[in-house]
């Protein structure tokens, strides 16, 4: 295989796991040459985990919302790691394989689920329709949900949780220019939090999550 013959390599990717839905979140990620086959990773990722029991259903006036949602959790990885090639590249063509070890903190951000509920008083001809956190437990008249309000709701009231992640993946580099990276990013994910997050409220909510990830990333490098 080729000697690597550069130095930095920033790179932006789009995340997909199996606890973030259809598109998990964004990636970026700075590497540095440490040796022909090791480099320094630095890396920021930002996703969302989902509870495995999140059923949507059709309100009131057929709008959606995840029946029993209590908050959303988006999480911010700083992380540091290592990438080690396994095989490089031909001259002109090929695919170059390397392993990537990371981890680092885990920045969980609970932001509360809101839906539109009617509080209109049966004996009164106005209505009262109001954008309000979903509970469940208070709010428990189907007939009464009109479904899930404006997703920028509740960004003014975030909760921090804090965490730890850590991973392992194998990391295929693909493209003929020496200037430019395009690649795919497979792998695991584990991540533990100090204090469970609430997201669903009738079903067990973990502290630890695992998930089986994808990242399909395009850079830079010089």
């Amino acid at each position: 295989g080729e000697e690597e013959d550069y130095w930095d390599e920033l790179a932006v990717g789009i995340n997909f796991n199996t606890v973030g839905g259809i598109i998990g979140g964004v990636a970026f990620r700075y590497s540095n040459k440490v040796t022909n086959t090791s480099f320094r990773n630095i890396a920021l990722e930002i996703n969302e985990i989902k509870h495995s029991k999140e059923n949507r259903v059709a309100g009131y006036t057929g709008q959606p919302y995840i029946y029993a949602k209590k908050n959303h959790l988006f999480c911010v990885r700083p992380q540091y790691g290592r990438e080690f090639t396994l095989f490089n590249k031909n001259p002109k063509d090929g695919v170059r394989l390397s392993a990537i070890l990371a981890g680092g903190p885990t920045l969980g951000f609970l932001k509360r689920y809101y839906i539109d509920y009617d509080f209109s008083d049966v004996n009164s001809s106005g209505s009262d329709i109001r954008s309000v956190p979903y509970d469940p437990v208070i709010h428990s008249d189907f007939g009464k949900v009109y479904g899930a309000s404006s997703f920028f709701n509740g960004f003014d009231d975030l909760r921090l949780t804090m965490g730890l992640h850590a991973k392992i993946a194998a990391n295929f580099e693909f493209g003929k220019s020496k200037k430019t990276v395009t690649g795919v990013e497979a792998g695991f994910m584990f991540e533990t939090f100090a204090k469970t997050p609430e997201l669903i409220e009738y079903y067990e909510n973990s502290s630890v999550y695992t998930s089986v990830y994808l990242t399909l990333y395009y850079g830079l490098r010089w």
